[in-house]
């Protein structure tokens, strides 16, 4: 337990000390703020972040924990440093980071009692480690000639070693620091030395637009916020384990798993969110002029979920796009694209097909380090592997289906509308149909809730899958010909 002890707040307001823990560490980065606009050096903002981290940590969490992740945090920094040339180096980064925190995720599930609060140490340590790793492959990146880079690595690679301090600043920038959004060391670089996007106009004494875009993202976290507090004890999967929910139709189950899955995703949009407004507050979520509109002015770049667009996805790809928007960044350039690379100007043919060919197992190992990341339950490998065959079973309807509707010359072009709809609503369902087992967490609970609807989008991806399997050797059958077929033959006798 931390140095403040939440027990008489969750007595007084009712709330869960999983909501008020990171409310309260929220706020007090609201309040942080002004003191940190007020340091003129970068040393001091560095300094400034480290030591209002810490002691945040230590209010919600414990001395022990703040130890662990500043041991780990620096010695990941010298091997980064000391060993920057080697193409090895970021993969043992990230193992290291990821085995602290997967040690620290095994004890809050084994040796913490079931009903204590889910927002602990690891939360934090998450997001570290999303920097961490980040920084390995940016100071690796940083020894490499441009013609080995893809474009947005250029644009990250560090070309001098930064201190000691600065590294830690970035690790424990305060407003980011127990939720999130992680983000690059360049960025926060630019940000406490006001050079880059953060540079200043002549006269100017702050970026432009922060107060509109501030008051609209703390409006959007706290509307999140009343839905999840009310509705949550209404809507809950755990009604889904009883008997009384066996009385419901297969219809009614489905919609009220379908809604408990909307009101747990206002949990997620009301953190992410205000956790995004403490970035804005202090200037950071600043990201340049908005081409698309004359004289206006982003201010995304924390941005951790698109909510309209999770809302309104008409596939997978889009709706992992929208969610945890930061994290699906982080894997991406930390691990899909390191083993399915971006083609780059100097690569063979042989390599290109080789990063092409890779991608269906990035896709997958993607998915895999996902769930390790996120911890050991069950509950969370269910979720990721039913998710990476979701995406699958997208890339199948994309192949089949799609062509169908998308084709002018097609009869069924005409119902491309209705197309969109299905797609819309089997996105919808399948995505919180896999997130059963993430909030469940136990495998047997997972896998009760999932048979009491007939693990019916379990039996929809097999059968697309096996279809794909059946049309493709029947397409290359008929492609090869009994001609080709018979030649084949007698070259063989």
């Amino acid at each position: 337990m931390g140095l403040v002890d939440l027990g008489p707040l969750v007595s007084l307001t009712g709330l869960s000390a999983d909501i008020l823990g990171p409310g309260l560490a929220l706020l007090s980065s609201y309040f942080l703020a002004l003191p940190f606009a007020m340091l003129s050096s970068a040393a001091a903002k560095d300094a400034f972040s480290v030591a209002m981290s810490g002691l945040i940590f230590m209010a919600l969490f414990n001395v022990h924990g703040l130890v662990q992740l500043l041991a780990l945090s620096s010695a990941c920094y010298f091997v980064s440093i000391r060993f920057r040339n080697s193409s090895r180096m970021p993969v043992f980064v990230l193992i290291l980071s990821m085995a602290v925190l997967g040690m620290n995720h095994l004890n809050a599930q084994f040796f913490q009692d079931e009903l204590s609060p889910r927002f602990d140490q690891t939360v934090p340590m998450m997001v570290a480690v999303q920097k961490m790793a980040t920084f390995a492959w940016s100071i690796h990146d940083g020894t490499k000639s441009d013609t080995k880079l893809s474009k947005t690595q250029k644009s990250l690679k560090i070309s001098t070693v930064p201190s000691i301090l600065q590294y830690l600043g970035f690790i424990f920038f305060y407003p980011s620091f127990i939720l999130g959004p992680s983000f690059h060391f360049n960025t926060y670089n630019d940000f406490v030395n006001t050079s880059g996007q953060f540079r200043l106009a002549a006269g100017a004494t702050m970026l432009p637009g922060r107060w509109l875009y501030f008051s609209k993202t703390l409006a959007i976290g706290l509307v999140c916020v009343a839905i999840h507090t009310f509705a949550s004890p209404i809507l809950t999967y755990d009604f889904g384990l009883t008997d009384a929910f066996l009385g419901y139709s297969f219809i009614e189950r489905c919609a009220y798993l379908l809604a408990s899955a909307l009101v747990q995703q206002c949990q997620f949009f009301s953190a992410w969110k205000l956790a995004e407004g403490a970035c804005i507050l202090c200037g950071f979520g600043y990201n340049g002029a908005d081409e698309k509109n004359a004289g206006a002015f982003k201010w995304d770049r924390c941005e951790n979920v698109r909510i309209w667009e999770i809302e309104l996805a008409e596939n997978p790809r889009m709706f992992l796009s929208a969610w945890n928007v930061q994290t699906a960044l982080w894997l991406r350039s930390a691990v899909y694209l390191r083993l399915a690379p971006e083609p780059l100007p100097d690569q063979t043919l042989e390599e290109a097909r080789e990063a092409k060919a890779n991608a269906s197992f990035a896709t997958h190992a993607t998915f895999l380090v996902s769930a390790f990341w996120h911890g050991f339950y069950p509950g969370f490998y269910l979720t990721f592997i039913t998710l990476s065959f979701l995406v699958s079973a997208n890339r199948i309807s994309r192949k089949w289906i799609r062509p169908l509707f998308h084709d002018p010359a097609s009869k069924l072009h005409s119902f491309l509308s209705v197309y969109h709809v299905v797609g819309w609503a089997a996105t919808c369902i399948g995505m919180n149909y896999a997130t059963v087992g993430m909030q469940m967490k136990r495998f047997n609970s997972a896998m009760i809730l999932w048979g009491r609807i007939y693990f019916s989008v379990h039996v929809a991806l097999v059968v697309l899958i096996v279809l794909d399997a059946v049309l493709g050797t029947l397409g290359r059958s008929k492609k090869a010909g009994p001609g080709k077929a018979s030649e084949k033959t007698t070259k063989v006798d």
